[in-house]
């Protein structure tokens, strides 16, 4: 009962589907535009729209301490490299899950990547992050990546069906291609799967597009980082956002109002 009030906590309740905005690339890549000041991204992105921040735990024991807390949820994120480092890909485990529970935190997020020599431990990792959230009635998160992943619907729906078989309530994936093609995967495991939102590029009708796209194969929401908190306009960009995933307004007049506002602001 305890992981149904989380999840419900990480969806919108009318649409039921979630936006979900990472911020735990400071470990990976150091102190990027948008995170040297993640208190003012994070008031600016929920006060948009966004349904959930998903962070490291020195983040989000900064944020619960400036009291930016209320109408979204957080999720703690266990893994982590560098790109510092000559293994970079190797995602290993920073904290765990009883100790995400103490920051009241409504769900649990790991990165695994796959495909290399470090596959198993991480495949590992996942298992047992999924047997402490299922101890504990937490949700999980997985972010699934693989090698040539982002442009072959196959190897994208294998990793699908491995959150999924690993006992996920959630995955998050990366993909270029034809959204029509993951619509059966996503059907046929019944895992919530939301679309990442990549590198930034500053091109927002894309972007906009590109998410109403999965809304409409039957994706549960995006995970939008850096095209968001990289955005000089947060909380707009998060508000045309969060229009789409919920279905409050169409893509048309979302991208009307970026016409209208022109280049000063996107």
């Amino acid at each position: 009962m305890s992981k149904k009030i989380r999840m419900q906590r990480l969806f919108n309740s009318n649409s039921g589907k979630t936006f979900l905005l990472p911020i735990d690339h400071g470990i990976t890549l150091g102190p990027i535009k948008g995170l040297d000041s993640y208190c003012n991204t994070v008031k600016s992105a929920t006060t948009g729209g966004v349904n959930t921040i998903i962070a490291h735990k020195g983040t989000i024991r900064r944020l619960l301490e400036e009291d930016i807390y209320g109408s979204f949820s957080y999720i703690m994120h266990l893994s982590a490299s560098t790109t510092l480092s000559q293994c970079s890909q190797k995602k290993v485990l920073v904290t765990q899950v009883e100790e995400a529970l103490a920051y009241g935190v409504d769900g649990i997020s790991i990165h695994v990547n796959l495909g290399g020599e470090e596959e198993p431990q991480m495949l590992k990792d996942l298992g047992d992050v999924s047997n402490e959230c299922e101890k504990w009635g937490i949700p999980l998160l997985a972010m699934m990546y693989a090698p040539a992943a982002e442009n072959d619907e196959n190897i994208t729906g294998h990793l699908i069906k491995i959150a999924q078989e690993m006992g996920a309530d959630m995955v998050k994936i990366s993909y270029n291609g034809d959204l029509t093609g993951l619509r059966d995967y996503i059907s046929n495991t019944k895992i919530h799967t939301v679309l990442a939102g990549g590198g930034y590029s500053n091109n927002v009708k894309q972007l906009l597009a590109r998410i109403d796209q999965a809304i409409a194969q039957g994706f549960s929401g995006v995970a939008i980082g850096r095209n968001v908190f990289q955005s000089d306009h947060i909380k707009l960009l998060a508000q045309l956002i969060s229009n789409i995933v919920n279905q409050e307004e169409t893509l048309e007049t979302c991208l009307k109002k970026v016409e209208e506002l022109g280049h000063d602001y996107f």
